[in-house]
């Protein structure tokens, strides 16, 4: 697997790498095919098309009590309007349910309550 660091910003960026199988012959996921499944539940979840930009990352966390690996979620709609999420668990530990109780309607969402990115 090929995963690069990004100093000590706590995200990493994947390189697309060949398929593997684990010890029962079941093909495992590689990162970045982990990372597309999200972006895709995502974009089903809130009707996105394919030209709307999705961004999962997944960051390091070092203040007490916070998970040791958590999941930000972003896309822009059609009005150039910025969502964002973040998930409790690593991306890989992401299921459908997960995407699936983010906000109702994304004219719900009043504030950004991410304003420094």
């Amino acid at each position: 697997m090929s995963v690069s660091r990004a100093g000590d910003l706590g995200y990493r960026s994947v390189m697309f790498e060949t398929d593997k199988y684990d010890l029962e012959g079941d093909q495992v996921q590689s990162e970045a095919q982990v990372y597309e499944r999200v972006r895709e539940w995502t974009r089903a979840r809130f009707g996105l098309g394919k030209d709307n930009a999705i961004l999962v990352a997944e960051l390091k966390c070092s203040v007490q009590g916070c998970p040791p690996l958590e999941t930000a979620l972003a896309f822009w709609t059609a009005d150039d309007t910025r969502h964002q999420f973040k998930l409790l668990k690593p991306v890989a530990e992401i299921v459908p349910g997960d995407i699936a109780w983010l906000i109702g309607d994304l004219s719900d969402q009043e504030t950004n309550y991410w304003d420094c990115c």
